[in-house]
């Protein structure tokens, strides 16, 4: 089972809950959730190594961030298009990093900010054609 959406070819059009369904299931799938609950658990890890905590979490951030492409190319079924589904959800990655770690990194963080980002994102990539 491919790990990447990929778009029905002559998605239903008169049925607003299957459109609505298809919507949210494309959404979901443009959110690294293996990535980002693995980055949860190592910032969460590296809170406790005390004198590198930044250093840590900076590690985290990038290692998930570079995992993320690898990760999805690697889940992609053979010979179907990946290229736009993975560069979005590697920005997707960084939003949710943003989003879910801005204040531990001492950076400018505002959490209504962060969420409004997050739905607005959300709400933009729903809306991307994906390779067929």
């Amino acid at each position: 089972m491919s790990r990447l959406y990929y778009e029905s070819p002559s998605p239903a059009r008169s049925n607003t809950s299957n459109n609505t369904k298809e919507y949210l299931d494309k959404v979901s799938s443009l959110i690294p959730a293996e990535i980002v609950a693995a980055y949860l658990t190592l910032i969460s890890l590296a809170k406790s190594v005390n004198d590198y905590v930044l250093i840590s979490q900076v590690i985290a951030f990038a290692g998930c961030l570079i995992l993320t492409p690898i990760y999805l190319n690697y889940m992609a079924e053979e010979n179907k298009p990946k290229l736009k589904h993975i560069i979005i959800s590697t920005v997707s990655f960084i939003i949710w990093a943003y989003v879910i770690s801005g204040d531990e990194f001492n950076i400018y963080y505002n959490g209504a900010l962060s969420s409004m980002i997050l739905i607005f994102y959300s709400l933009i990539v729903g809306l991307i054609k994906l390779d067929k």
